[in-house]
């Protein structure tokens, strides 16, 4: 009878390796009180020996350094071929950017600014109504069409109807301005800010009237106090090459002849026709003064002024359209 193995002096375990290997690894405890016939012996030290066998340590560390280089060499395959895409994205993302952009989303920012100025009206800094067949409705038409909310209209009056009847002419325009919108379903004069924003909410164009150039006032406050009780809320201190004695235009032809009791600025009466438009709450609008005049307003007047029609010096000096120093702007 063979004899039985104590438990105490030998355990056998089988260790399944956590990389799902198939081999079974065996640790043998010591088995010296245990009597072996010599050839099992000599047959285990020989298989020991010629098969190289190792222990269950040797072998799991050996499992577990190759599984951490294999999955090193996945997670640089991984980076790789992520780095790769990014470059095909790009590639073909950027120039399918730009024709979006030139197509839905121009037509997207197009909505988006119209629905903007649902809200705050674009206001068109000098309006010159085309009148055919004793109407303005084509002018009328293409205002609406460029999505503006409200017009600055200065009513022109002739240079040379100064000391003439430029009050007349300035009154005369006034009144046409009036008869105009009144036969006109989408546009209103507006006299105030409030009102200005009242008819833009309600989808029409507000009109603010203005008198082109000071020459038309004729020298006289109270003729300025009887246009704004008019409606009108704004006044062209000058017009382009059009001095009074009391303001100086800027001039740009080399021949013009200046009156001998010109100013080169603004006088002391002047000074008092921005005092005035302070007062009744007037936009005083100064791009066609004189440089000098221009100082002197920004200087004189209590409130902002207002410049239209005209371009900064440095990017345009044309003959018919103001040109305002960059000094001045500043």
């Amino acid at each position: 009878m063979n004899p039985v193995p104590n438990p105490d002096f030998m355990e056998v375990r089988a260790m399944q390796h956590a990389c799902h290997a198939k081999q079974q690894c065996f640790v043998f405890t010591e088995i010296a009180d245990i009597e072996l016939p010599p050839e099992i012996t000599k047959l285990t030290n020989e298989k020991y020996k010629n098969s190289g066998i190792t222990t269950c340590k040797e072998q799991c560390g050996d499992m577990l350094v190759d599984h951490t280089r294999t999955t090193s060499r996945c997670r640089k395959v991984v980076i790789v071929l992520g780095l790769v895409l990014v470059c095909f994205a790009m590639a073909g993302g950027i120039p399918l950017a730009l024709q979006l952009r030139s197509s839905s989303l121009l037509e997207a920012r197009l909505s988006f600014i119209r629905r903007l100025l649902t809200e705050t009206p674009l206001i068109e800094g000098v309006w010159k109504p085309t009148k055919r067949d004793n109407n303005y409705n084509a002018s009328v038409f293409e205002a609406r069409q460029n999505n503006v909310g409200a017009l600055l209209w200065p009513i022109a009056v002739p240079c040379g109807a100064q000391y003439l009847d430029a009050v007349q002419l300035a009154l005369e325009g006034i009144d046409e301005a009036k008869r105009m919108t009144a036969h006109t379903d989408s546009m209103h004069i507006a006299e105030s800010a409030d009102e200005m924003e009242q008819i833009h909410i309600r989808g029409d164009v507000a009109v603010l009237m203005g008198i082109g150039g000071g020459h038309a006032l004729g020298a006289s406050l109270a003729v300025l106090r009887s246009m704004y009780l008019l409606g009108v809320r704004f006044v062209s201190i000058t017009s382009l090459e059009c001095t009074t004695p009391w303001a100086a235009a800027a001039i740009k032809t080399r021949d013009f002849l200046m009156e001998e009791n010109a100013t080169n600025s603004l006088n002391e009466f002047g000074k008092m026709v921005l005092y005035e438009m302070n007062r009744l709450g007037m936009l005083v609008e100064i791009s066609q003064l004189s440089e000098a005049g221009m100082v002197t307003a920004l200087r004189t007047a209590k409130a902002p002024v207002l410049f239209i029609n005209s371009t900064p010096l440095s990017l345009c000096n044309s003959t018919n359209v103001a040109s305002i120093p960059d000094h001045i702007l500043r």
